[in-house]
């Protein structure tokens, strides 16, 4: 469902607990793992951060939270306490770099549109 994300702790690998809940009756999505983050303390931050997102929530039962990724993905960094991140699916590159999905090889629209030799000439005439 576009839009809404689980967000929970889980002792396994990540992509493991995804696959478990893709199984599931009803589910019309396999799961992805679009970011994860290490605590040393995980089942305390998920809590907290649980409580950060409180508003967002779909169900105080369930771990679904409703909102833009890279605003649930930075309520998760701002925790405090993270010992490692991966964050390198394409969902939230593009959540923290809009138009980009590559960091390294921007969209041809986001490069240049003069050489380098232009600008300089252009800035030149302009000084």
């Amino acid at each position: 469902m576009p839009g809404v994300y689980k967000i929970g702790f889980t002792a396994r690998s990540p992509s493991a607990r995804a696959e478990e809940l893709s199984k599931a009756t009803g589910v019309p999505y396999p799961y992805q793992v679009l970011y994860y983050a290490e605590f040393d303390d995980a089942a305390r931050q998920e809590r907290l951060i649980h409580q950060r997102l409180s508003e967002r929530r779909i169900n105080a039962d369930r771990e679904f939270f409703r909102g833009p990724l890279v605003d649930l993905v930075k309520a998760v960094q701002e925790n405090g306490e993270l010992t490692s991140e991966w964050r390198d699916s394409e969902e939230v590159i593009e959540a923290f770099n809009p138009g980009c999905m590559n960091r390294k090889n921007p969209l041809w629209f986001e490069q240049s549109l003069h050489s380098p030799g232009y600008l300089e000439r252009l800035r030149r005439a302009t000084a």
